[in-house]
C-alpha cells in the first residue's frame, strides 16, 4: 500500500458495491418520487399563504414554531438516511452482481493465500493447506457459555449455516472448546444418573429376592438406601454444590456399601428370631417383634457401626487430595454412609414392626442351592485351610508383579469415541492447533544489570529472544531428539512466541539488536499481539 492509502474491508466494499448497484437500478422510482415532492411543496406553500392571511399575529408565531419543529424532525430523519445510505459517487463499476461477487471472491482468496505460513494465523485461524478456517468466540465473564441455552443457540446457528450454504455438500462446520465439553459432560452426568441409579437399585432388589425369597424383605433395605441417597443429595443441593464426573459415583457407592449394612441387620434379625423360638419350650408364646428387635440391635449395633466408621475413614482420607472433585467424592460418600448406618439402626427396626420377614429354617433343614454350596466351602476350609492360604499367597505374588507395570493416565477420556464432540475435536486437532494449551510465563528478576536506567527490562533484549529461540528449538526437537520425545502422546502443534513474529517480519534473526526488540514490544503493546504484561 502506498502513502495515503486507506485500509478497507473487501467484504464491506462488496456490500457497498451491491448497495450502489441496487440504488442505481431504482433511480427511475426516485425521480418519480422527486416530482411528487415538488407538487407537495407547492401545495404546502399555497396553504401556508392562505393561513397567514386569515390568522392573527399570535397564530403566526405558533405556526412558525410548529413549522420549525417539523423541519427539525425532517432534518434529523434526513441525516439518519444519509448515514445509512452508502456514498455511491465514487462507485462507477458498471459490473453485474455476479461479476462483483467473483471479484470479491478472488480478492479474498488472494488475501488468504498471502497468510499461508504466517506465524500469527497458521494453526489458529487457518490450516496449513488453507482448507480449514476457524472462528474464535470469546465470551464475556459471567455469560455462562456452557449453559444449555447458549449451546442450543450455537448449535442451531451452525446447523442453519451448514444447511443454507451453497457448498453444504462439501462444507463441514465443527466446534469445540471447554464450554461445549462442560455442557456435554453435564448432560452425560444427567443421563448416567438416570440409568446407573435405577440399575443399581434393580440389582440390589434381585440379590435381596434371591437371599430372602420374599418381596416384603426387599422393602426394608430399599427404603433405607433410598432415604440415605435422598438425604445426601439434599445436603449437596442445600449447600449449593453441583455433581461432576467424579462425584456422580456417590450414589452407586452409597447403594452398594449401605445395602450391606441393612442386609446384615435383616439376616441377624432372622437368626435372633430363630434362636429365641428354639430356646423357648413348646406351649410358650412365640417371641414378640420388640423382643427380636432388641436382641438384634444388641448384636449388630457395635459391628455395623465399627464397619461404617472404618469405611468412612477410608473415604474421608480422600479429602486431603488437591483435586476438588476427589475431595467432594470422599466427603459426600462419607456423609451418605453415616446416614445409611443411622437409618439401619433406626428406620429398619421401625419398619420391621409393620413388615414381617419370613422365618428361616433350622440349620439341619436348610436344603437350598446356596446353603449346600456354602456347606461344601465350610467343610473344605476345615480340611484344607493351610493349602488355601498358600494358594492365595501365590495368587497375590503374581498380582504384585503387575504393580510394577502400573501407570497413571491423566486423560479422563470423558466422552465416547463416536460422539460428535470427539469427532469435531479431532478435526480441530488435525487441521489446526487443537484446544489444549500450556502457558509458559517468564518474569524478570528485581535486580537489574543496569541500575541507573529504571526503564531497562531484561526481557526486552536480543539475548532473551535468542534464548527463547533455543527453547523453541528444544521443544520442537529441531537439532536433535530431546527429552520431549520420551513423553508418550505429547504433540506440540503451535507455539505463540515473539520469536516467530520477529523472525517472520525481519526474515530472520540475524544481527538482531536490543533497540529492535524494544521497538517490537512497544508496537505489539499498542496493536497486539501482546507478549508482555503492563
Amino acid at each position: 500500500m502506498g502513502i495515503g492509502s486507506v485500509c478497507f474491508s473487501v467484504l464491506e466494499k462488496y456490500e457497498q458495491d451491491i448497495s450502489c448497484l441496487n440504488s442505481t437500478a431504482s433511480s427511475s422510482t426516485q425521480d418519480t418520487e422527486g416530482n411528487l415532492e415538488e407538487s407537495l411543496e407547492g401545495g404546502l406553500e399555497e396553504s401556508l399563504e392562505s393561513n397567514l392571511e386569515e390568522s392573527p399575529g399570535s397564530n403566526l408565531e405558533e405556526s412558525l414554531e410548529e413549522g420549525t419543529d417539523d423541519s427539525a424532525v425532517v432534518q434529523s430523519e434526513t441525516e439518519m438516511l444519509e448515514e445509512t445510505v452508502p456514498d455511491c459517487s465514487l462507485v462507477k463499476s458498471g459490473k453485474s452482481p455476479d461479476q462483483l461477487r467473483n471479484d470479491a471472491a478472488a480478492e479474498v482468496s488472494k488475501i488468504v493465500s498471502s497468510l499461508k505460513n504466517h506465524p500469527l494465523f497458521e494453526g489458529d485461524v487457518l490450516s496449513k493447506n488453507l482448507s480449514t478456517a476457524a472462528l474464535i468466540i470469546t465470551f464475556s465473564p459471567g455469560s455462562k457459555p456452557e449453559s444449555d441455552n447458549t449451546q442450543t443457540i450455537l448449535k442451531g446457528l451452525l446447523s442453519k449455516h451448514q444447511k443454507d450454504s451453497e457448498i453444504a455438500e462439501t462444507l463441514r462446520i465443527a466446534y469445540a472448546g471447554q464450554p461445549r465439553q462442560i455442557n456435554k459432560a453435564s448432560r452425560l452426568i444427567r443421563q448416567d444418573m438416570a440409568l446407573i441409579l435405577p440399575l443399581s437399585l434393580m440389582l440390589i432388589v434381585v440379590v435381596l429376592l434371591i437371599a430372602f425369597r420374599s418381596i416384603r424383605a426387599v422393602i426394608v433395605p430399599l427404603s433405607v438406601v433410598l432415604f440415605g441417597i435422598l438425604w445426601t443429595a439434599g445436603i449437596i443441593g442445600l449447600i449449593g454444590d453441583e455433581l461432576n464426573l467424579v462425584t456422580m459415583a456417590c450414589a452407586p457407592i452409597i447403594v452398594c456399601v449401605g445395602s450391606a449394612y441393612v442386609i446384615k441387620f435383616l439376616n441377624q434379625y432372622q437368626i435372633e428370631s430363630l434362636q429365641i423360638r428354639e430356646a423357648k419350650k413348646s406351649g410358650v408364646p412365640q417371641p414378640t417383634i420388640p423382643e427380636v428387635v432388641y436382641a438384634t440391635l444388641s448384636s449388630v449395633t457395635v459391628p455395623v457401626t465399627v464397619t461404617a466408621i472404618t469405611t468412612v475413614a477410608g473415604f474421608i482420607a480422600l479429602v486431603v487430595s488437591p483435586i476438588p472433585a476427589v475431595q467432594q467424592l470422599g466427603l459426600y460418600s462419607s456423609v451418605g454412609i453415616i446416614f445409611i448406618n443411622l437409618f439401619t439402626l433406626t428406620l429398619a427396626p421401625a419398619l420391621l414392626h409393620f413388615i414381617r420377614l419370613p422365618d428361616i429354617a433350622p440349620t439341619e433343614n436348610q436344603s437350598g442351592l446356596l446353603d449346600r454350596f456354602f456347606q461344601v466351602i465350610v467343610e473344605w476350609l476345615r480340611l484344607y485351610s493351610k493349602r488355601l492360604i498358600w494358594i492365595w499367597l501365590t495368587v497375590a505374588a503374581f498380582a504384585a508383579l503387575g504393580i510394577l507395570d502400573l501407570s497413571i493416565n491423566s486423560s479422563t477420556k470423558t466422552f465416547p469415541e463416536d460422539s460428535q464432540l470427539v469427532k469435531d475435536l479431532r478435526l480441530i486437532e488435525d487441521e489446526l492447533s487443537g484446544t489444549d494449551t500450556l502457558r509458559l510465563l517468564f518474569r524478570a528478576g528485581n535486580e537489574s544489570e543496569n541500575q541507573q536506567d529504571f526503564s531497562y527490562n531484561p526481557l526486552k533484549t536480543a539475548k532473551t529472544i535468542f534464548g527463547l529461540k533455543e527453547l523453541q528449538d528444544w521443544l520442537f526437537q529441531v537439532k536433535d531428539v530431546t527429552e520431549i520425545g520420551n513423553i508418550e502422546g505429547l504433540r506440540i502443534d503451535k507455539m505463540h512466541s515473539p520469536v516467530d513474529v520477529l523472525e517472520h517480519y525481519r526474515m530472520g534473526l540475524d544481527k538482531l539488536s536490543d533497540k529492535e526488540v524494544v521497538q517490537f514490544f512497544d508496537k505489539t503493546a499498542e496493536n497486539g499481539p501482546k507478549f508482555l504484561s503492563d
